[in-house]
């Protein structure tokens, strides 16, 4: 006679291939949200640049926009802000900026700088960006993250048109 039951070791070996399954999901989980942190943040600054850009060329004031190092709780982040250009030029003082946005990345996620620890630049009135010496801007922003020893890394590129590069 044959029993309709499962057996101890039956019901353990079930129990142990789902467990198996459930953490390979959380492994490829927590590796997915983290490129879709990056893909999110590097897309949120190509949309806040296209904003700045389009505001500079159809209103009276300059739009501008900074990265930082750690500037709040220690985590990197961007900030656009209004420019009340007094001097004719780029050179902020006091009192020309009329008002600022700042946005935190979250703490595993960093700018990588060429130089210095922070980018500020601003769009004319024709949309161009400019450095705070009022040179034509032409950089390339790096957003990056390091995933279990792997590099994942984002290339926002800043000239006469703005993109991303996934090197």
């Amino acid at each position: 006679m044959k029993s309709k039951g499962v057996s101890l070791i039956e019901l353990l070996i079930i129990m142990g291939v789902i467990a198996a399954l459930v953490g390979l999901f959380f492994i490829g989980y927590s590796g997915a949200k983290k490129r879709i942190d990056i893909d999110n943040a590097a897309n949120s600054i190509v949309t806040t640049l296209m904003e700045l850009r389009l505001k500079s060329m159809t209103t009276d004031k300059l739009h501008g926009f900074m990265t930082s190092k750690g500037c709040v709780s220690g985590r990197d982040c961007y900030a656009s802000f209004v420019f009340d250009d007094q001097n004719n030029n780029y050179v902020i003082d006091d009192g020309e900026i009329k008002d600022i946005y700042y946005m935190n990345f979250p703490p595993y996620l960093r700018f990588v700088y060429a130089s210095g620890s922070s980018e500020t630049l601003f769009f004319d009135k024709r949309g161009f960006p400019r450095d705070e010496q009022g040179n034509f801007f032409e950089k390339t922003l790096k957003l990056q993250l390091w995933q279990g020893g792997k590099k994942l890394e984002r290339e926002i590129v800043i000239s006469t048109r703005i993109s991303i590069r996934k090197p």
